[in-house]
């Protein structure tokens, strides 16, 4: 698998080991500040842990000793990734969804019921919100703006990391490509001669792009019906499919000359 430690932990805990979380122990790590690395870094993630839960899951399940909250748990652990995959046709099937409304009065009850599950907006700003507040003393106030582009350009990766999971299910091997590191410690620090980044344009791009475009049409669809329902939906989608076609253009293109672009730390990612 390429998420060699989430294979080795589950098979050690298969094996009976126990671990300890101890959350005053530190472990220095370097975030991604080009477009490229972020997306070999997402990758090798999505994909690892899809190829771990084909590898893993059915031996857990098979495992005695294992509680049923614990099977559900690794469940949940295992498939994560495929949230991704949710994610991308959630977006694409949203934008016709509102035509549909507008055309079909009658079905307004599955409507509502679909409505239900922005819900899951909740658990999001939970699950990422509780820990910034707790952690971040002097920056608490930037919850608001960092909360939403960092939802956002994961929904722009969603596309990408898709792809990278579907491959993990059926098992097509790919080399492991490590993501580049480039000890920017500063914003003066220059990222763009190091020779691990991949400068080469890929059809997903600009698939990315298109998708951007697409998502302002459900904007200017919501206008046109006057259903503003999906409006936030579509923003962030528009916003983060822009993010990821632009900075991949936009690093793809640099030269070493050229005063450095950087993501700020609420588009880097860290899962």
């Amino acid at each position: 698998t390429l998420t060699e430690d989430l294979d080795l932990s589950y098979r050690a805990q298969l094996r009976g080991w126990k671990f300890v979380y101890r959350e005053d122990v530190g472990s220095p790590a370097e975030l991604p500040v080009a477009m490229n690395a972020i997306k070999s870094q997402q990758y090798r993630w999505m994909k690892g842990a899809a190829e771990c839960a084909r590898k893993l899951f059915v031996r857990v399940i098979n495992t005695p000793g294992i509680s049923l909250v614990m099977k559900l748990h690794a469940f949940f652990h295992l498939f994560s990734s495929a949230t991704f995959i949710l994610v991308l046709i959630l977006g694409i099937m949203s934008v016709p969804l509102i035509y549909i409304r507008q055309r079909h009065p009658e079905w307004e009850v599955v409507f509502n019921v679909i409505n239900l599950f922005q819900f899951n907006l909740l658990i999001l700003i939970s699950f990422y919100g509780i820990p910034f507040w707790l952690l971040q003393h002097k920056n608490k106030a930037k919850l608001a703006w960092y909360f939403p582009m960092y939802s956002s350009l994961m929904m722009g990766l969603s596309l990408h990391n898709t792809i990278a999971v579907i491959e993990g299910y059926i098992g097509r091997k790919t080399p492991c490509v490590r993501t580049p590191k480039f000890n920017v410690k500063t914003a003066q620090d220059r990222w763009d001669t190091n020779k691990y980044i991949d400068r080469q344009l890929s059809w997903l791009t600009v698939v990315e792009g298109v998708l951007a475009l697409y998502f302002l049409g459900g904007l200017a669809l919501a206008f046109y019906v006057q259903d503003f329902r999906m409006f936030f939906l579509h923003i962030m989608l528009m916003v983060g499919f822009g993010m990821v076609c632009t900075y991949s253009l936009l690093h793809a293109s640099r030269r070493p000359s050229e005063p450095a672009v950087q993501l700020t730390p609420s588009m880097s990612i860290q899962l």
